[in-house]
């Protein structure tokens, strides 16, 4: 079936919602996909090294499988400290997330084994990654990213000045 995601308002006495969900059968074939990673891994990125220089803080793929998350936002509500899911857009059904940065609340960077990904919002993230992927995660604010994860993040044209950097190892 085609995937959905449709936010659905809980009010009592409110009637029943009904989704109906649509076939790949009729469009699409079953296809295989065969792929070798080619990108940065966790154990050979210096993870284990920067986990014990005592900068930023570390989640092991345990710890964040511990909360039993299902996407990717459910990791981060579990309580990743120093960064927060917050509700953006007029409906109020878009997530972002948002740190404290040295001039207020900012976006932080994003990456994803080792790679940039410029103003990616936590829906693309969940469309990219499943919290089963990942296998460590690094949150840095901007006082404590090591270079390579420092990057500042232009929002409608202003520049808030540098905020932290939040950095996912998948498998």
């Amino acid at each position: 079936y085609y995937p959905v995601r449709r936010p659905v308002g809980v009010v009592a006495g409110a009637p029943p919602v009904r989704v109906a969900l649509s076939t790949f059968r009729a469009v699409l074939d079953t296809a295989r996909v065969t792929a070798r990673a080619t990108g940065a891994t966790a154990a050979g990125s210096g993870f284990a090294a920067r986990q014990r220089s005592g900068a930023g803080r570390y989640f092991t793929r345990d710890q964040i499988m511990r909360a039993s998350p299902i996407t990717l936002e459910d990791v981060f509500r579990a309580r990743i400290p120093g960064v927060r899911v917050e509700r953006v857009g007029a409906d109020g059904f878009e997530a972002g997330l948002v740190m404290r940065g040295a001039f207020g609340d900012c976006r932080p960077a994003v990456f994803v084994d080792g790679r940039f990904l410029d103003q990616v919002s936590l829906v693309e993230l969940d469309g990219l990654l499943r919290p089963s992927d990942i296998v460590g995660m690094e949150v840095y604010t901007e006082a404590t990213a090591p270079a390579e994860f420092r990057r500042r993040q232009d929002v409608g044209g202003a520049d808030p000045g540098p905020c932290g950097s939040v950095v996912i190892w998948t498998r």
